[in-house]
């Protein structure tokens, strides 16, 4: 993110919350502007010199599709941490994302555990599994986490891994940079 420091970008983020975090990357990113995006209306309080909010429910394509269209060199998805929606979105916005751009998937533990038999489990399989996936892609020509039963899994793992430069996980998270 260093590089980054300085540079006029846009950062979007997925889920505020309350907005602690909308508002330590725009103090980072002096230079940028940060976008935040909740489906919360109270996230349209949330406004500075290079920070503001809009109200959307990121669990609809089509609101993916337009954020997607900003072109952001940085996109920190901390929303719902359902499966379907983590892994949605990472499809829509990463290929529209700029060459360099960091992709932060956060909270990808919800495909472990206890939080895997609570509601997030709504796919056929886990944002975990599918950036697995993905990471396999970029390594190699097959993936062991999807087999024929998951073609359209496959399908759209290897488009984006076809635009991965890195991947890495870390506690909790998983960073993508596009080539």
């Amino acid at each position: 993110m260093q590089k980054y420091k300085h540079d006029n970008l846009l950062l979007i983020e997925l889920g505020v919350f309350s907005g602690a975090s909308i508002m330590m990357w725009a103090d980072y990113f002096k230079n940028g502007t940060v976008l935040g995006v909740d489906k919360n209306k109270k996230c349209l309080a949330l406004k500075g010199d290079n920070y503001t909010c809009i109200q959307k429910d990121l669990s609809l394509p089509y609101v993916l599709k337009e954020l997607a269209n900003f072109s952001p060199t940085i996109v920190v998805d901390d929303a719902s941490h359902i499966w379907s929606h983590q892994i949605m979105a990472l499809q829509f916005i990463f290929p529209k994302m700029p060459s360099g751009a960091v992709y932060i998937l956060e909270d990808i533990n919800t495909s472990f555990d206890e939080c895997k038999d609570m509601y997030f489990n709504d796919a056929d399989i886990s944002a975990y599994d599918f950036c697995s996936a993905i990471s396999e892609f970029v390594t190699g020509s097959r993936s062991s986490h999807l087999d024929e039963s998951f073609t359209d899994y496959a399908k759209n793992a290897r488009e984006v891994a076809n635009q991965v430069d890195m991947i890495t996980f870390i506690h909790g998270s998983c960073i993508i940079l596009k080539l």
